[in-house]
């Protein structure tokens, strides 16, 4: 978490999270509760500091884009957030990128995604019959 690196340069630091509990109310010089995805919620806490960071992807990137255009530095910026709030997007980003990733399918509707089960089911039973009709006609040979 950035925050315990800000404490060791002595930076002031404010924090806006949903939660009166959050660990970070008990380290930081400032804190504010408040609901992330509200428009006005983020913008008036970006309003309020000279530099913005981001450690959670569900936060309302309409006022991180306006904050952007008043000239706040935001990290990492709102364009990047967008990638990575859609895993989909951000599975494609990485693609595109050459960044290794793990395989992935992308399903729009879930009547797709319920077509892909049916096929992928089917093509496991096929291969253990076969694994199994190979085997067997093996044992018959010999």
């Amino acid at each position: 978490m950035l925050l315990t690196e800000t404490q060791k340069f002595d930076i002031y630091t404010s924090i806006l999270d949903s939660s009166n509990e959050a660990p970070c109310a008990q380290i930081c010089n400032e804190f504010h509760q408040g609901n992330l995805l509200d428009f006005d919620t983020v913008y008036n806490f970006g309003k309020r500091v000279d530099l913005l960071t981001i450690e959670i992807e569900n936060v309302n990137i309409d006022a991180l884009d306006r904050l952007e255009k008043e000239g706040l530095s935001i990290y990492p910026t709102p364009k990047s957030i967008r990638i990575i709030q859609n895993k989909a997007t951000q599975k494609n980003f990485y693609n595109d990128k050459n960044i290794p990733t793990a395989p992935f399918f992308h399903y729009a509707y879930l009547k797709e995604l319920k077509h892909s089960f049916r096929a992928s089911l089917i093509l496991q039973i096929l291969n253990i019959l076969h694994f199994h009709l190979h085997h067997a006609l093996a044992m018959i040979v010999i």
